[in-house]
């Protein structure tokens, strides 16, 4: 265990998930980790890993406190998502989602981890949520926010009263910069305040950032250049003078003592650049709490591999039926454009009508809904929700309806509406009247014979159930699986893996559930049956392909397209193709301005359908050409969101030979401290190797204290698996990791139980001599009495100190040989217990003791209080040069300065200094060793 928290820079935390941590997501983490405050901005790019970052920070925090009270909230569908993540690949922390639960069931004054809609908490629980005090508030796509005032100030009064934050956010792009300091007052309310001084200067910074930017960009260039031999140390100082002159910089002492010192000493003329460069990095920037890495960024410095993304459009010929019905559905579009519907109530009902005509039965569903609208008024709760970025989720659905029919009401002209719902009705019952589906399944009966594993997206609520029932009828039933809101959390996961595993199994057909957050890099194509009329959705599908760990399996993700081209569906389409470029490149960078073009979409389609949709393409194109220039004031957000050196610190290239000796040594030692059957190695069809039931009832001194973190609470077996690549395919087994309830009550059995720290071994050794001694292993710890409310410095104070540190001290009776017993002891392995080696009975041990005639208890003492002095010295000598280059990256830490919201940061690494230094030997445990040693 010691080993494998080496791996991790002593953070276990970051060895806690399924996932194989990327090198940027591990300095993300760790910097997030080691705060004393934990209130960031994750802004990394779709599909770089966000979520898996805060979910490291989350399990770090439970980690430390398991009561710790944690709010996660999430728009639409990713909230189950979050369920899902954090259940199966974060060691089964024991979070409810609330959607799940009625109203009146909900009870957040016993619920300490949680998570919640965006749109759940509009519908009512906003004050529920703000009654508690949460440690820690997770919100993930908090851009959105930015055009949600409702919810905008839940999330600000959850902000003011949480000790932690994180915001997993897109941030904009220059020249919004009102949006960036509205996102930031949600991350320090108290520092930045509309009208406040802080606004002042951060707008003064935010236009300091581009001119810094160009400047720093050159001097890493030419920093870099000296390290390569290419360049000479004068040439980097002399660029940090040129960074220096800039206005905003001029008046730094800081920077001017060191380019004092440098130009005068050219031997330190590099390290000083360097300082200055980071001097600058931590400084200036707009916020040190903002961290977002970008592929283009990642992909410059090798640390991603480059994937490209394609289109293949599959049009289909509609029929005079379905034709006839999208021209009533325009129709009705078109006539309450003229009634002057308002665009809080036109545009989620152009975007809901016209995606619902990839279905004939989900058309007429929502038709009926609006001929049947509830009685009142939509108020200003019921407004957000409609034109909540992402949409409803599927929970939600049915009570979105009813708010859009309330809401069209007034202007609902009742004659286009019956035409409509007339035709779609007509539409469901013609039994030859589906050509986008028979189009669907023409395509995919053309690949039957290679089976490619094929991720189908039917995003409309209802049509992914009907499409699976259609194409298990054309390919066979064991050829499809279903991924799907309504389907149970262990169906879908059975569907998931059948999908990656089964080669019989090369279909998935899922609705948007499967485009949140889920990794199925290893399909071969993406189908869009129907295309959302938000680009983000969209994007999140083919973020399910285009992510890290593609490369493995493919180096482009081609994504086909079923439409109608006599529909608006192909304007729609071509606005994606020749206007946001989405099938070809991310949208990142696009996200502050999505909103104003979806809207855009949707007003053109309406009034002037298809071929306005059209016409809206070149626009779009510019002004997402526009929105995606990248400046160099980025170069200081990139510089501080990830650093190669940093990232090293915090994880090493994992050595795969240890997850192998952990499995060995951890099944050795329950076997020996359980009875027999507390553990046994299980087989089956899907795993032959690696999978392991252990028995938390069945030790020896009594069942072991876990934790319960999945809301189980029982100490029924426990099958899991030690092999990382084992654990990410098998999702319905655990993972024997940190943070999982069994290996957590395994490490603390270790040092708070007697077992295994107390014992007594005989040997039986030809050729040896008789030898009886006692052998004392001291440890160290940290004085983390100071560090109370900082788990991320305990972890790395614990971390640095105790890991792989012990003394072993022996102490032989009489003349006999102590380096004898170090090297019989370091020989015996567990094959040869029973043969070379056997406990001692108590009775055993009681006459051996008794025939030395030595008074035992003070024998003892003195070999523990010996074995501790002499540990304390040889421990001093270890650590002295350790806790020195500690201390030179604190002191370097607080010259720098940080920011000015950390007042206190002073004095808590001041603590963590203190922890350090004031560290104490313990006894670890201590034994009796009998080396072909009699009574007699």
């Amino acid at each position: 265990m010691d080993r494998m928290r080496q791996q991790a820079g002593g953070l276990r935390a970051l060895l806690s998930s399924r996932f194989d941590l990327r090198p940027h997501q591990a300095f993300v983490a760790g910097t997030v980790i080691l705060d004393h405050r934990r209130r960031y901005i994750l802004a990394d790019e779709v599909g770089l890993g966000k979520t898996i970052e805060a979910g490291i920070v989350i399990h770090d925090l439970l980690a430390a406190r398991p009561d710790a009270r944690v709010l996660v909230l999430a728009p639409g569908a990713l909230a189950r998502q979050w369920l899902c993540e954090l259940h199966t690949g974060f060691g089964g922390q024991g979070f409810r989602l609330l959607d799940l639960h009625p109203p009146e069931g909900i009870d957040l004054t016993k619920w300490t981890k949680v998570i919640c809609s965006t749109d759940l908490a509009l519908r009512g629980l906003d004050r529920d949520l703000l009654a508690q005090r949460w440690d820690m508030v997770v919100v993930d796509e908090a851009h959105h926010l930015l055009t949600q005032r409702l919810m905008y100030g839940v999330v600000h009064a959850l902000a003011v009263q949480t000790r932690d934050l994180l915001l997993l956010s897109a941030v904009p792009a220059r020249r919004r910069e009102a949006e960036l300091f509205r996102l930031l007052a949600l991350l320090e309310p108290d520092r930045f305040r509309v009208g406040s001084a802080a606004e002042a200067e951060f707008l003064e910074l935010y236009q300091a950032q581009e001119p810094i930017g160009r400047r720093l960009t050159r001097l890493t260039a030419e920093i870099e250049a000296v390290e390569a031999k290419d360049a000479e140390p004068s040439d980097a100082i002399s660029m940090a003078r040129r960074l220096a002159q800039l206005p905003s910089l001029a008046a730094d002492g800081h920077i001017a003592a060191l380019l004092e010192h440098g130009m005068a000493d050219p031997t330190q003329a590099l390290a000083c650049a360097k300082a200055i460069w980071r001097h600058v990095v931590d400084e200036y920037r707009i916020s040190r709490r903002i961290l977002r890495n970008r592929r283009q960024r990642l992909l410059a410095q090798n640390q991603i591999a480059e994937i490209r993304r394609r289109l293949v459009e599959h049009p289909y010929e509609p029929d005079s039926i379905e034709q006839d019905t999208l021209h009533a559905v325009c129709t009705l579009l078109a006539a309450l454009a003229e009634a002057g519907l308002p665009p809080d109530f036109s545009r989620p009902l152009t975007r809901v009508l016209l995606q619902s005509t990839c279905d004939p039965l989900a058309l007429v569903q929502v038709l009926d809904a609006l001929s049947r609208p509830p009685p009142g008024r939509v108020n200003e709760f019921g407004v957000e929700l409609l034109n909540a970025s992402g949409g409803a989720s599927y929970d939600g659905w049915r009570d979105m309806l009813d708010i859009l029919a309330a809401g069209v009401t007034p202007w609902m002209p009742q004659a286009a509406l019956s035409v409509a719902l007339r035709r779609a009705r007509a539409w469901v019952a013609s039994p030859n009247s589906h050509a986008r589906m028979e189009h669907l399944a023409s395509l995919l009966q053309g690949w039957q014979a290679s089976r490619p594993k094929v991720l189908v997206f039917a995003g409309f609520p209802g049509a992914a159930g009907r499409v699976a029932t259609q194409l298990k009828a054309v390919l066979g039933e064991r050829a499809v699986a279903e991924f799907r809101f309504d389907l149970p959390d262990a169906e879908k996961e059975d569907a998931a893996r059948r999908f990656r595993m089964d080669t019989e199994t090369w279909v998935l057909i899922s609705d948007e559930t499967g485009g949140e957050g889920r990794n199925f890099q290893f399909a071969d194509r993406l189908v869009h049956y129907d295309l959302p009329w938000l680009a983000d959705l969209v994007e999140q599908r083919i973020g399910r392909l285009d992510r890290l760990g593609r490369e493995a399996f493919s180096t482009e993700v081609p994504a086909h397209v079923v439409h109608n081209p006599a529909s608006p569906e192909a304007g729609l389409l071509a606005c994606y193709r020749d206007g946001l470029g989405v099938f070809t490149a991310s949208i990142s960078g696009l996200e502050f301005a999505l909103r104003d073009m979806h809207d855009r979409m949707a007003d053109a389609v309406a009034r002037e359908g298809e071929e306005g949709l059209e016409a809206l393409a070149p626009s779009l194109a510019a002004a997402a050409r526009e929105e995606r220039l990248r400046d160099d004031s980025e170069a200081l957000l990139d510089e501080g969101s990830f650093q190669a050196a940093g990232a090293e610190r915090f994880r090493k290239e994992l050595d795969p030979t240890l997850e192998m000796e952990l499995e060995e040594a951890f099944v050795s030692f329950y076997r020996l401290a359980g009875r027999s059957g507390a553990v046994r190695e299980i087989r089956d069809e899907r795993t032959q190797e690696g999978l392991w039931r252990f028995r938390p009832d069945e030790m020896r001194d009594g069942p072991l204290a876990i934790v319960d973190r999945n809301g189980q609470g029982e100490l029924s077996a426990r099958t899991g698996t030690f092999r990382r690549e084992t654990a990410r395919v098998r999702r319905d087994v655990e993972f024997f990791t940190w943070g999982n309830p069994l290996f957590d009550a395994i490490e603390a059995a270790l040092s708070e139980r007697p077992t295994g720290r107390t014992y007594a071994v005989e040997v039986r050794v030809a050729a040896l001599p008789s030898v009886l001694g006692v052998e004392v292993v001291v440890g160290l710890r940290p004085d983390l009495s100071r560090l109370a409310d900082q788990p991320g410095l305990q972890e790395l104070a614990r971390g640095l100190l105790g890991a792989r540190r012990r003394s072993f001290h022996f102490a032989p009776l009489q003349d006999h040989d102590a380096r004898l017993i170090d090297r019989v002891r370091r020989s015996i392995k567990p094959e040869h217990v029973g043969r070379v080696c056997r406990d001692l009975s108590a009775d055993r041990l009681h006459g051996l003791v008794v025939a030395t005639g030595v008074e035992w208890p003070n024998f003892v003492a003195e070999c523990e209080a010996g074995a501790v002095a002499s540990a304390e010295r040889s421990f001093k000598a270890e650590l002295d040069d350790l806790i020195n280059a500690e201390r030179r990256r604190v002191d370097e830490l607080l010259v720098r300065g940080r920011d000015g919201a950390d007042s206190d940061e002073s004095k808590v690494l001041g603590q963590y200094l203190a922890a350090l230094e004031n560290w104490s030997p313990f006894v670890d445990s201590i034994g009796v060793m009998a080396i072909n040693w009699t009574s007699t």
